[in-house]
């Protein structure tokens, strides 16, 4: 699993968990995590990316620019999984002046340009988060369950 490391999080590249150990957690860019790795040892891929929003872990870029950035993620996880494996892509919204783009629609085509099924498509609801003031405030995000095979 790759996650994004914070700036309060410890400068170790690699954590053990005590509870599996044969789980490890490594902090460092997704990329550079998984371009080592070899073509398809993957069986599951599930990964909840940045929307784009501005957060303290990531740039806020164009749309456009993210959209890019994000195919080059989405490639790697193709490269890396199996032919029965699944990626499960959890995603959001991305607001620009107002306008609400839903990612999972933004990046579909990016999925099936590498011939990938959409499986299900799980609408994660939830009860927190911010107060919108200029429109309802979403409380759902939706999670893109694609696999390579039948």
């Amino acid at each position: 699993m790759a996650v994004h490391k914070k700036k309060h999080m410890a400068r170790t590249s690699v954590l053990r968990l005590l509870r599996d150990s044969n789980a490890v957690m490594h902090c460092k860019d997704n990329l550079a995590f998984m371009r080592p790795l070899p073509d398809e040892s993957m069986q599951l891929i599930v990964t909840s990316p940045p929307y784009n929003i501005g957060k303290s872990y990531e740039k806020r870029s164009s749309l456009d620019a993210y959209v890019q950035s994000q195919a080059q993620v989405i490639s790697e996880c193709v490269r890396l999984l199996h032919p029965q494996g699944s990626i499960c892509w959890q995603v959001g919204k991305h607001v620009h002046k107002g306008e609400v783009f839903p990612l999972d629609i933004v990046l579909y085509h990016l999925f099936k340009d590498h011939g990938l099924k959409l499986r299900n498509r799980i609408i994660w609801h939830f009860e927190h988060g911010l107060h919108c003031s200029n429109r309802l405030s979403g409380r759902h995000e939706t999670i893109l369950w694609f696999t390579k095979g039948d």
